[in-house]
């Protein structure tokens, strides 16, 4: 029996943040099955979290208002993070973006997320 390849995709290149912002937008319509986003990010200040969330639309320049169910991760607090989701790619839409935002003291962080999935078709 032969597996299907699994294809990895980055959502947010490693990027310093200082302010909130959302990440280019993927287009999830050629996967299938669980998708697993692995998010590592960083926020250091007196103060600093980042608050980092998946969010979805139908359209890749939409308006991307729509939180993805259970695509919320820990906010991180002046500290290192790595953390992962996998969630079903039919309990998403078309497109999704990876929403931070920062908020507390001054400072910056860094945030990265990839995107590993299995094709529709090989």
């Amino acid at each position: 029996m032969l597996v299907p390849a699994l294809e990895v995709k980055t959502l947010k290149a490693s990027a310093v943040v200082t302010a909130t912002a959302v990440s280019s937008a993927v287009d999830l319509l050629d996967y299938e099955g669980p998708i697993t986003f692995i998010l590592q990010s960083t926020a250091s200040g007196t103060g600093v979290t980042n608050a980092i969330k998946l969010v979805d639309d139908d359209a890749s320049g939409g308006s991307f208002a729509s939180d993805v169910a259970s695509g919320g991760f820990t906010t991180v607090a002046n500290t290192a993070s790595q953390q992962v989701l996998t969630l079903d790619s039919g309990s998403m839409k078309r497109y999704v973006k990876l929403s931070f935002t920062v908020a507390g003291g001054t400072g910056e962080g860094v945030v990265s997320c990839s995107i590993v999935g299995r094709k529709k078709y090989s």
